[in-house]
């Protein structure tokens, strides 16, 4: 069975895409801080969630896709 992933901000660089393998930026060597290697383009990486992340995304579905999910759900006993 797969894996359930979402999309968030880069939680290493905190979508600031600069990334330092140790120590603090110094504007006077600006290629010490290179691009983050753990996000994409957007500054976006993909995390496995927790129950509670997948809890409140489900709570925000409209109600006709939750019915969905939960006859799928009742599908699968």
């Amino acid at each position: 069975m797969g894996r359930l992933l979402i999309k968030v901000t880069c939680n290493i660089c905190n979508g600031s895409g600069m990334y330092s393998a140790g120590g603090y930026a110094n504007s006077a060597h600006p290629g010490k801080w290179g691009s983050c290697p753990y996000c994409d383009k957007n500054r976006e990486t993909y995390i496995e969630p927790t129950l509670d992340i997948i809890i409140d995304i489900l709570l925000d579905l409209p109600e006709h896709k939750k019915q969905l999910i939960i006859k799928r759900l009742k599908q699968t006993d």
